[in-house]
């Protein structure tokens, strides 16, 4: 979506989608969690209910950002640079 946004502004706006916002307010009808989504029904609810600005976690501008994400990254079914995910 902030993608979106900033192809669509011709590289003007570069604002982003809390991904937070969209995980805890779309609920179901966007998908099933950590086991994956349905993007045209999360552009729907973006569309139609809209979506406050976030970054990501831990952003050393997440003064700025009205929702930035609350959960550190973590390894999901992998192993990689980040602590599991419990």
């Amino acid at each position: 979506m902030s993608d979106r946004i900033c192809i669509d502004s011709k590289q003007t706006v570069g604002i982003r989608i809390s991904t937070e916002d969209l995980v805890t307010c779309c609920g179901l009808l966007c998908g099933f969690g950590c086991n994956g989504g349905h993007p045209a029904m999360a552009w729907r609810h973006f569309v139609s209910s809209g979506l406050v600005s976030g970054d990501l976690y831990d952003s050393t501008n997440s003064s700025i950002w009205c929702q930035p994400y609350t959960l550190a990254p973590c390894d999901h079914h992998t192993t990689g640079k980040y602590q599991p995910c419990g």
